[in-house]
């Protein structure tokens, strides 16, 4: 595979994801695999989201309100 079919793949596994938080509008970003010879593949870094009462959520901003509401 080619550079250019590579970064074109991993555009659209950008644009496809929905992985957006409701809350802070946090989504996937992209960023380089290095291995031990420091080679660069890229690749997509996706935040950890669930699903909360209809809203997709991030865990950081699960956790923001869940200590907003204990206090």
């Amino acid at each position: 595979m080619s550079n250019n079919n590579v970064r074109k793949q991993n555009l659209n596994q950008l644009n496809a994801a929905k992985n957006y938080c409701d809350i802070c509008g946090k989504g996937p970003s992209a960023a380089n695999n290095r291995s031990h010879s420091m080679r660069a593949t890229k690749t997509v870094r996706k935040p950890n989201t669930q699903k909360v009462q209809g809203l997709i959520v991030c865990t950081r901003c699960m956790r923001t309100n869940a200590s907003k509401t204990a206090l």
